[in-house]
């Protein structure tokens, strides 16, 4: 029940009237949508809310796995993108491996390991691990088995290698070791 005498019953900057006729949102709930950011912060994407114009009648604007007030008080990732970092991985994905995800990754740095390779590459494509620069610890890293090396002097350069085998033509080596 709103109050009366108080045109703002739960005290989030949006006035009874309008949040019952406009935004949707529970004039005697200043988090409607209960994901820790309160409605006005959203509606208005004050300060509070670092500025983001966030749905306050859903609790995951942008539909990544993650709540918008920990998406922007605990992960620093963007509550109206899925994919902060760009790196073709959901931003929940990246932080739970429930979500099918083998990796748990950094969600704003599209290169976890800092290999080359960006995160969702290496999971869609590469199959490499995207929190080690050297998934199968030859001695080279993922970036340098799938380009393949060349020095200046022709003779010891490789082609591309198996990111995924230590030892790619099972000469009893590991890839590293041979180059």
């Amino acid at each position: 029940v709103t109050n009366a005498t108080n045109t703002d019953t739960d005290d989030d900057n949006i006035p009874d009237g309008l949040e019952l006729n406009v935004y949707g949102t529970n004039p005697t709930d200043d988090d409607s949508d209960d994901d820790t950011l309160k409605d006005g912060d959203e509606i208005f994407g004050t300060e509070e809310n670092g500025g983001y114009v966030t749905n306050a009648t859903n609790d995951d604007t942008d539909d990544d796995g993650l709540l918008d007030g920990s998406e922007l008080k605990l992960h620093n990732t963007e509550p109206d993108n899925n994919d902060t970092d760009n790196d073709g991985l959901l931003d929940g994905d990246e932080l739970n491996s429930e979500t099918g995800s083998s990796y748990i990754t950094n969600p704003t740095s599209n290169d976890t390991d800092e290999d080359g390779l960006e995160d969702g590459d290496e999971i869609n494509f590469y199959l490499t691990n995207p929190t080690s620069t050297d998934s199968d610890i030859d001695f080279l890293t993922d970036k340098q088995e799938l380009m393949g090396w060349n020095s200046s002097n022709e003779e010891h350069g490789y082609g591309p290698t198996d990111p995924n085998e230590p030892d790619t033509d099972g000469g009893g080596q590991k890839d590293g070791l041979e180059v």
